[in-house]
């Protein structure tokens, strides 16, 4: 079956798709088909490799070939980068306006790229757009909504960075939810390569402190919980790296947190960490538990 017509491509939405790998075959299949199934977009699909040995690039080519319309950039990487390094590779092959970065082992729903890209589009003041997350298992059983802690709308960037950060955990959406403008990240200098678990969480506060905030309670995007995801990290990296994001945004604002608001931002950080291993735990189990007898 035949794509959209070149006239109707130019009158689309040019949207970029990052997807950096890392021994991710098990999932990576899944995850680039429900990109390249994407509609009312002009998409380009990249795909930077860190080294893998498991056929991850393998995969992707194969996919790829299933979806001719698409422009794809698959690359391995000449030496192993990192997590971060490989981030900012693929920031670096985006030729759209419009950003997405996401995790190999995520998901998008059906429209979630056209109206994302349509609401970012719309609001010129925005410098970030966040949709609902429905997290889902290691099988891609669909879980539980993430919760919504904003009404649908546009608000300041100030506002929303600092009820994330008070909130002590990342509300404002992990990356497979979120799309931004590409210049603004070149801009930022893309990726902090300092964080190494908040890593979104610090480009959120920088992309909140240029600009608003527009959230959209739509469930659009899936997000996988499984015992290899990197969201496991140590709970001590985790807190600490997140409370670094305070002195980030005290920067990029120039204001200034109070001793005992730092100490609340960290206490609820721990706590919420505790309790979101645990329940990711719970979760990744949940066909087994639930099942009746």
């Amino acid at each position: 079956m035949s794509g959209p017509s070149p006239a109707s491509q130019t009158s689309l939405f040019r949207v970029s798709v990052c997807v950096p790998t890392y021994f991710g075959a098990r999932y990576i299949a899944d995850c680039l088909s429900s990109v390249a199934s994407q509609t009312g977009v002009r998409l380009q699909i990249i795909v930077c490799d860190d080294r893998s040995t498991d056929g991850t690039l393998e995969i992707a080519r194969r996919t790829a070939a299933a979806y001719p319309n698409v422009e794809w950039v698959l690359r391995e990487n000449p030496r192993r980068l990192g997590m971060v390094e490989n981030w900012n590779a693929c920031v670096a092959l985006a030729r759209s306006p419009f950003l997405k970065m996401m995790g190999q082992d995520d998901l998008l729903f059906h429209d979630c790229l056209s109206e994302q890209a349509r609401l970012l589009d719309a609001h010129p003041s925005a410098s970030l757009v966040a949709s609902r997350r429905i997290i889902i298992n290691s099988s891609g059983k669909k879980l539980i909504h993430a919760p919504a802690p904003f009404k649908k709308g546009l608000i300041s960037g100030k506002e929303a960075a600092i009820r994330c950060l008070l909130s002590g955990t990342n509300t404002v959406g992990d990356p497979v939810a979120l799309l931004s403008r590409t210049s603004l990240i070149r801009s930022l200098g893309g990726f902090d390569g300092t964080f190494r678990y908040c890593t979104d969480v610090a480009m959120i506060m920088s992309l909140l402190s240029k600009g608003d905030f527009y959230f959209d309670p739509a469930s659009r995007v899936g997000y996988r919980v499984h015992a290899d995801a990197v969201g496991n990290s140590s709970q001590q990296i985790v807190v600490s790296e997140f409370t670094n994001c305070v002195g980030l945004l005290e920067d990029a604002l120039k204001i200034a947190f109070t001793s005992e608001t730092r100490g609340f931002i960290a206490f609820k950080s721990t706590v919420l960490s505790l309790i979101r291993r645990r329940l990711y735990r719970v979760l990744n189990t949940w066909p087994l538990v639930s099942r009746r007898p």
